[in-house]
């Protein structure tokens, strides 16, 4: 019997600061520097605390941003130009490997 798979690329969800609805003010993801000329966000992406006392690891991630993605700053649709360095990441959404289609901010 043949089987036929039907492979549709997945949408990985993410939230700033290790789950839960909104990241506390310890850790999280913060957006590190914009280009909005080449569509590109770089965002700091704090990781876990470690078991051992260790502080959290954090790395920094270049994306570039979908033409057409949905960007909120503080709630409110925005482009790439509204968003800023420093500002905390509240949520994002990477379509494909490195492409964001969802970013939102807030001060």
């Amino acid at each position: 019997m043949l089987g036929l798979v039907l492979c549709v690329p997945a949408l990985a969800k993410k939230k700033g600061g290790g789950g839960g609805d909104k990241p506390d003010d310890s850790s999280g993801t913060t957006v590190s520097s914009v280009d909005a000329a080449s569509n590109k966000v770089t965002l700091s992406v704090q990781g876990p605390p470690s078991d051992d006392g260790k502080p959290a690891e954090k790395k920094d991630i270049v994306y570039t941003v979908e033409l057409g993605a949905t960007i909120k700053v503080n709630g409110n649709l925005a482009t790439l130009n509204d968003v800023h360095e420093g500002q905390k990441v509240t949520n994002y959404t990477e379509g494909d490997e490195g492409v964001l289609v969802e970013l939102d901010v807030e001060n």
